[in-house]
């Protein structure tokens, strides 16, 4: 077990309690905290993976059916008008109430 551990730390797949490697991993753990563990693990595996290199065939199918849409139309959706708040103290404040209520 000792052995084990000891790869672990030499791989850095682990970090010794109080060192500086673990204080950061508990700060990175506390910072994903809400979304843990998926997006953290999502995070981590993907931000390495080389990008497709944009050939002309590649850009051309990728573009070929055109953007989709900026915004989703449900034409047998009831319209539901949202008031307009153009002070900013008035904004702080309804969100404020709103995640208080949430």
């Amino acid at each position: 077990m000792v052995k084990a551990a000891g790869t672990l730390l030499e791989c850095g797949l682990s970090a010794e309690e109080g060192s500086p490697e673990a204080q950061e991993d508990e700060r990175l753990a506390d910072a994903w905290g809400p979304w843990s563990p998926e997006a953290s693990f999502y995070h981590y595996a993907t931000r390495d993976v080389p990008f497709e290199t944009a050939t002309p065939e590649l850009r051309q199918h990728l573009t070929r059916d055109g953007r989709p849409a900026l915004f989703t139309e449900y034409p047998e959706a009831d319209r539901i008008l949202l008031s307009r708040i153009t002070d900013t103290a008035d904004l702080n404040a309804f969100r404020h109430t709103t995640l208080r209520q949430g």
